[in-house]
């Protein structure tokens, strides 16, 4: 990276600052702005389906959120009538769910 390079993140939420710690963990600086003045999770939990844990493996985080988070055993995509919408996915991995304070707490 050359130093008239830079980056910019504008949003401290999941994506930020998962973004953030990827950049920096392969040795770029980027900036990242936040409107609030305080980072509050909003929402209870996240399920990480097996290519956002590839992703976060990829950025070197994957065992960290692993060791916060439950392994996902099942899957199961249902309409809103609560009818199975396709096959199951058991034991699904690598997947899990995280509580969304665990997970910004992580990164």
């Amino acid at each position: 990276m050359n130093e008239e390079s830079r980056i910019l993140i504008v949003g401290a939420g999941i994506a930020g600052l998962t973004s953030a710690n990827g950049l920096e963990r392969r040795g770029f600086r980027p900036s990242l702005v936040e409107l609030a003045s305080t980072l509050q999770p909003r929402g209870l939990g996240l399920a990480i389906m097996p290519n956002g844990m590839r992703a976060l493996e990829r950025i070197g985080l994957a065992s960290r959120i692993s060791k916060t988070g439950s392994h996902l055993e099942r899957a199961v995509t249902l309409s809103p009538n609560g009818v199975e919408l396709g096959p199951s996915n058991s034991g699904v991995s690598p997947s899990g769910s995280v509580r969304r304070s665990a997970f910004t707490a992580a990164v």
